[in-house]
């Protein structure tokens, strides 16, 4: 006999997910003129003192990424150190 494997939430939203409610309600919230030029940090911190919606910085920042508000700045790499031209020596030829 076969025993089967119980999956438990799959391809079920997850117990702790947010109700799509609060999230509509945020994302109006946030797209009005007030709160235009904030990030996903200082969002969540007006979303909470102001308006009682406690939600993560991450997920204020994925909200915003899926409504359009903000949008994700890329990283620069900096080089790990500068090359620089070699010093002359005596002798040299030119």
């Amino acid at each position: 006999m076969k025993k089967t494997r119980r999956c438990g939430l799959r391809e079920k939203p997850s117990n702790r997910k947010i109700d799509g409610k609060i999230q509509k309600k945020a994302v109006a919230i946030l797209s009005l003129e007030v709160y235009r030029g904030f990030g996903p940090t200082l969002a969540c911190e007006y979303l909470a003192k102001k308006h009682g919606i406690t939600v993560s910085r991450k997920t204020t920042r994925n909200w915003m990424k899926e409504s359009g508000l903000w949008k994700g700045k890329r990283r620069r790499t900096e080089e790990a150190h500068l090359w620089r031209p070699r010093r002359s020596r005596c002798g040299e030829l030119v």
